[in-house]
C-alpha cells in the first residue's frame, strides 16, 4: 500500500468508522466480517487487507467495551435492525389464529448473562399469546456470583383479537 493511501486514510480515522458503525446495532450479531466489508465500502479493499490485524484488534476492543458499558435505559436490539410499524397491534389482528400460533410457534430461548431459560408458547389469562419464562440465575458482579430472579413476559401485539 503507498504511503499517500496510508497519510489519506489515516486522517479520516478510520478507528471513528468503526465506531459509527456498531452504533446502535446488535453487538451480539455485529461480526468481524460486518466490520470488514463496512470498511472496504468506506476506505477500499486494499487498505483493509493491509491493515487486517490492526482493524481485527480495534474492532474486538470496540465490541467488548459496547457490550460492558454502562446503559442509562433499556435496549433492545431486534432482528435485522428492524424498527416496528405504527399501530402494529391493529396490523397483527388478523395475522392469525389462536390455534395457528399454539402449534406453530417453537419454544423460545432467551440468553441472559449466560444462563439460558426457555419458556413454551402459551395463552395468558389476559387473551393475549406469547411467552413466559423465568426462575433463579446466577450473575457475575465483579468477582462474586450472586443469585437474582429472571421473569420474560413476551406478548405478540394485537393477539388477543386472534379467534
Amino acid at each position: 500500500m503507498s504511503q499517500d493511501l496510508s497519510s489519506e486514510i489515516e486522517s479520516q480515522d478510520w478507528k471513528a468508522e468503526v465506531a459509527r458503525f456498531l452504533q446502535g446495532r446488535n453487538i451480539a450479531t455485529v461480526t468481524y466480517k460486518h466490520i470488514k466489508q463496512h470498511l472496504k465500502e468506506k476506505f477500499g479493499k486494499e487498505f483493509v487487507q493491509a491493515e487486517k490485524t490492526s482493524i481485527k484488534d480495534h474492532a474486538k476492543t470496540c465490541v467488548t467495551e459496547l457490550s460492558e458499558a454502562k446503559l442509562e435505559k433499556a435496549q433492545v436490539f431486534t432482528l435485522n435492525n428492524a424498527v416496528a410499524p405504527r399501530c402494529v397491534a391493529k396490523l397483527q389482528a388478523t395475522s392469525m389464529t389462536k390455534a395457528e400460533f399454539l402449534e406453530k410457534a417453537p419454544n423460545i430461548t432467551i440468553d441472559v448473562a449466560g444462563n439460558r431459560a426457555v419458556g413454551p408458547p402459551r395463552v395468558f389469562t389476559s387473551g393475549n399469546h406469547g411467552w413466559w419464562t423465568g426462575g433463579k440465575i446466577l450473575v457475575e458482579l465483579g468477582d462474586k456470583l450472586v443469585w437474582a430472579q429472571l421473569g420474560v413476559n413476551i406478548t405478540l401485539l394485537g393477539s388477543k383479537s386472534w379467534e
